[in-house]
């Protein structure tokens, strides 16, 4: 299953709706379902830290965002996560603070990781995030798809019912649509907030009709 599946749906649900808005439309409503809901969840374990590496890139793809970088670990230990002006109200009072392991870090943007005191041997760094697709993705993996597409579907219907111009518009399809994708992404927290992520998914979410 892919975006191309979920938008065939979309335009067959809709008279006169040309496939790539439907496109457009599904992968716009993907990108808003695994923000709001969180329950996309994938980490990067065991990467190489360096000696005195100040910083660490997140970088899942370029068909991959990161929403929140969730837990951090440094050989296994937890590092507590403080504010950039804390960050840098620190370094200012010595910049060159330097321990054998970090035990804060700081987020600078959504995708890069300041560890504070800097990382003063090699050692191993594992990170847990919640994910979104990027702007470029073409699809997301289908396990995902399988699971939350009926939703998504839903939030694609309720931005296309609500253009008024277009003969399809319908503010009470638009409402309806969008009780359906709130409810999904409510279920994906409650599910992802319990552990059951990506991999592991307990949810149906059948009772979210095509439309």
């Amino acid at each position: 299953m892919t975006y191309e599946d979920l938008a065939n749906k979309v335009s067959m649900s809709v008279m006169g709706l040309g496939y790539p808005v439907a496109l457009q439309y599904v992968a716009s409503a993907a990108q808003e379902f695994f923000e709001e809901s969180e329950v996309w969840r994938d980490a990067k374990i065991n990467v190489d830290l360096q000696v005195n590496q100040e910083y660490y890139d997140i970088n899942f793809g370029e068909n991959i965002s990161v929403v929140q970088v969730r837990e951090v670990y440094v050989d296994g230990a937890l590092l507590s996560q403080i504010s950039n002006e804390e960050y840098i109200a620190e370094i200012s009072k010595n910049n060159s603070v330097t321990a054998t392991n970090p035990n804060r870090c700081a987020f600078y943007g959504a995708d890069r990781i300041r560890f504070l005191p800097v990382c003063g041997k090699k050692a191993k760094l594992t990170i847990n995030c919640s994910l979104k697709p990027s702007l470029k993705a073409k699809t997301i993996p289908v396990d995902l798809l399988e699971t939350y597409g009926k939703a998504i579907i839903s939030g694609a219907l309720r931005d296309i019912f609500l253009m008024k111009s277009k003969p399809w518009g319908d503010i009470n399809e638009s409402r309806l649509h969008d009780r359906k994708f709130v409810l999904g992404i409510q279920k994906a927290r409650a599910t992802g907030d319990k552990g059951n992520t990506k991999n592991n998914v307990m949810i149906d979410l059948n009772d979210l009709p095509m439309g």
